[in-house]
């Protein structure tokens, strides 16, 4: 074992081998913060929003227009998955 490891370490060795390891997880951790950074700075444009959002006067507009628009109530029925065989017997 190195100088501040042992059992017993002198204060000074032990105090030298901390701070290593410190400065060891700091850069770790700054590493694996500017990796998961957003490659933008976070900041989105009023544009990129409004897309994001689904608010565009495009979009807007033509729902309501065709008055088909039944809103959030409106449940929607998933397929069944088929079994094995039922898939085998489709083809």
């Amino acid at each position: 074992a190195r100088p501040g490891q042992s059992y017993r370490p002198d204060e000074e060795h032990h105090q030298d081998v901390i701070g290593e390891a410190l400065g060891i997880e700091l850069r770790r951790k700054e590493a694996l913060d500017y990796r998961n950074a957003p490659i933008g700075g976070g900041a989105m444009s009023a544009e990129t929003l409004a897309i994001l959002a689904g608010s565009s006067d495009d979009e807007s507009d033509d729902g309501e227009e065709d008055g088909n628009h039944d809103g959030p109530t409106a449940i929607l029925k998933r397929r069944e998955k088929f079994t094995r065989a039922q898939r085998n017997k489709q083809k």
